[in-house]
């Protein structure tokens, strides 16, 4: 049985990427460029998973989200943005996303943080792709805090950092504690 992935995502050449792949992986996918078009398929369909892109032409994706887990709580959703702003990161999580990518995209990064996604809404069944999701590694010492909130983020692929200024190219956030 194949799963049924919704990508709201504007740009043109990004949404066919990701539809291809995922198409290739035997997803039925169904594309939407704007907030409108998007919370409709969501609300017409069921979905396994969403794709949700944060700048659209009419609004923003952290704004559609509660919209779109207000149809379908059950449905995983994936923010994807341009933007490397740990706040919003933190909103989206925080509002019910179930993890956060920062583009550009690496479909093999973007395939692992799918999969992984999908194997915990499963509870123990196989990934989409048959393959094992990547071990979850702790960043040592990569703590960040802001207005009150302590964010401890894993790495699910490559990390490089430069040691000021590094790029992590998968991110979820793992524990948010709110201080009292």
């Amino acid at each position: 049985m194949s799963r049924k992935l919704l990508i709201i995502e504007d740009d043109p050449a990004l949404s066919q990427m990701l539809a291809l792949h995922f198409a290739d992986r035997r997803f039925d996918v169904q594309q939407a460029d704007n907030c409108a078009d998007g919370l409709a398929h969501a609300t017409d369909a069921r979905f396994d998973l969403i794709l949700l892109d944060q700048q659209l032409p009419d609004g923003l994706g952290i704004d559609l989200l509660p919209r779109l887990l207000g149809a379908h709580p059950e449905a995983p959703v994936i923010m994807m943005t341009g933007q490397h702003d740990l706040e919003l990161a933190i909103d989206a999580i925080k509002a019910g996303a179930r993890d956060f990518i920062h583009k550009p995209l690496k479909t093999d990064a973007l395939q692992l943080t799918v999969d992984k996604v999908l194997a915990a809404g499963d509870a123990g069944s196989e990934p989409a792709t048959g393959a094992q999701p990547a071990p979850v590694r702790d960043l040592v010492g990569r703590i960040q805090e802001r207005e009150g909130a302590q964010v401890h983020w894993i790495d699910t692929g490559p990390f490089a950092d430069s040691g000021g200024g590094g790029t992590i190219d998968n991110v979820q956030v793992t524990d948010l504690r709110l201080r009292d």
